[in-house]
């Protein structure tokens, strides 16, 4: 509902795994008619916090949960009433302390690195259960395609 409400959806993510599906989230959440920006780490976190409004809503992406980047725009915006979502792997983590509402994906990690694509499943998969909720086909998934079909409809 927050995410249905925001007037302007910045989707913040950092790293390389994290700031790339950052990105993919805000363009589907554009496709479900959302306005939705997308913000990584090669930009300062005050591009993000200096143009948000309390009608807006941060969207952050941290598998650690401990971006600095993302942890000063969550700061920085609760000062200003802006509504944020972290989804993050750890309900301890700086990020989900300073967020609204965390979405935990608790995938066990014994024996995997940073940057390897196991621990992110849960990650895309809320994420899909947030684009087939805000979706309004109710009958089918989000424009008859999901992350996962779309990187397999591309190989051929």
């Amino acid at each position: 509902e927050i995410l249905r409400q925001g007037e302007k959806i910045f989707v913040c993510g950092t790293g390389p795994i994290s700031g790339n599906i950052a990105e993919m989230t805000a363009f589907k959440l554009q496709e479900v008619g959302l306005t939705a920006l997308p913000w990584s780490d090669n930009r300062p976190p005050e591009t993000v916090t200096s143009i948000c409004t309390p009608k807006d809503v941060i969207l952050g992406l941290s598998h650690s949960g401990e971006s600095i980047e993302l942890g000063k725009i969550l700061e920085l915006v609760r000062t200003e009433s802006v509504k944020s979502i972290v989804l993050t792997n750890y309900m301890a983590s700086t990020a989900a302390t300073y967020a609204d509402v965390v979405l935990a994906t608790a995938v066990r990690e014994i024996g995997v690195y940073q940057t390897d694509l196991v621990p992110r499943f849960g990650l895309l998969f809320i994420i899909e259960v947030f684009l087939e909720a805000l979706s309004s086909q109710k009958s089918r998934s989000l424009l008859g395609r999901s992350f996962f079909q779309e990187k397999d409809s591309a190989r051929g």
